[in-house]
């Protein structure tokens, strides 16, 4: 056996370049493998046999579309960027010295809102994929709304909030009566950070609970599944979605920030009638 390398051919390679040369390869097809399967997730239809139509899809390839509704203090706040693993992605920002007294009501936030037609309609069934990168120097000091399935009227809570708190993810659902809210915990950000994570929401708004569906997976996990409970407003037809970073309590925290995350692709699907 010889000692100092690998032949290949005629070619001796030593055993310390060989490991490193393997070890390069494999990683770039598994960093490959990996990237597709990501790609794939938010284009393939979320069951078999096309009950399901695509009415939204956004990879962040070109920019921010002139479509899509932006509050933000200053424009860096949202840019799009290269991302290993995904290609492009959303780099969302807020530091709390900025001047928010311009945005939306005043309270520090970098939001997009998806555009016409995504809009969800009472008793329709939709699902909506996409995804978040929490930072490896993310600080879990303060409270802050990452995503929301918001009314059509602008005040008040929204019927859906995916929350990042002091203790994690935080899924808040409530109706038009304030007894129906429900806050339920969800594991395990602290150790999600610096990874992409994987959503999916099978949504079926109901203002009065009867067939309404709040169904949220996380990588493929099963993380939220609220039926037959107050999930919208009454006689909304217009909400929409937003990703981004708001803050409805305001700048509590002494830190200075800035507070930073990163959003993948976005899909969104609308279940076709009668399928």
């Amino acid at each position: 056996m010889n000692t100092d390398g690998i032949y290949f051919g005629d070619i001796l390679i030593d055993y310390r370049k060989f490991i490193r040369i393997f070890f390069m390869v494999y990683s770039s097809v598994i960093c490959t493998s990996s990237r597709a399967e990501r790609l794939n997730y938010f284009d393939e239809s979320p069951l078999a046999g096309n009950e399901y139509r695509l009415i939204y899809r956004e990879d962040w390839s070109d920019g921010i579309s002139k479509e899509i509704k932006v509050q933000r203090a200053k424009i860096d706040d949202i840019k799009t960027i290269s991302e290993v693993g995904i290609d492009n992605a959303l780099r969302v920002t807020i530091n709390k010295s900025e001047d928010f007294s311009r945005v939306a009501n005043g309270k520090p936030r970098a939001e997009i809102i998806l555009p016409t037609p995504v809009r969800f309609l009472q008793g329709h069934d939709y699902i909506i994929r996409w995804s978040t990168k929490i930072p490896l120097d993310f600080g879990f000091y303060t409270s802050q709304a990452i995503t929301q399935m918001h009314q059509e009227q602008s005040s008040g809570s929204p019927p859906l909030m995916l929350a990042l708190t002091q203790r994690g993810y935080v899924l808040h659902q409530r109706g038009a009566s304030d007894k129906t809210e429900q806050v339920i915990d969800i594991c395990c950000a602290l150790k999600e950070r610096g990874r992409w994570v994987f959503w999916e929401l099978h949504y079926r708004p109901g203002a009065d609970g009867k067939n309404s569906v709040t169904n949220l997976k996380k990588d493929g996990e099963t993380v939220v599944d609220l039926i037959d409970m107050e999930n919208s407003y009454p006689n909304d037809n217009a909400a929409y979605f937003k990703l981004g970073i708001y803050l409805p309590g305001g700048w509590k925290s002494s830190k200075m920030g800035p507070i930073t995350l990163f959003y993948g692709p976005v899909s969104v699907w609308e279940r076709i009638f009668g399928s």
